[in-house]
């Protein structure tokens, strides 16, 4: 059984590093550190760090087992 995170993830645009967290995605460490490998790509908005919905349901459907 595969989970479907379209249905999960709430319908924004952009989710902020601590929107992420509150989802119970990633914790904030995890997924700094993994912006850093370049394992998530991420969008800058001025000195904010933003992920797209797209790109986190890409990444957890990628490291789901």
């Amino acid at each position: 059984m595969s989970t479907n995170y379209e249905d999960i993830i709430p319908q924004k645009i952009l989710f902020s590093i601590r929107e992420v967290e509150e989802m119970g995605a990633i914790k904030t460490d995890m997924l700094k550190k993994l912006i850093t490998q370049g394992q998530i790509e991420i969008v800058k908005i001025g000195t904010k760090v933003h992920i797209s919905r797209p790109e986190l349901i890409r990444f957890l459907n990628d490291n789901t087992i």
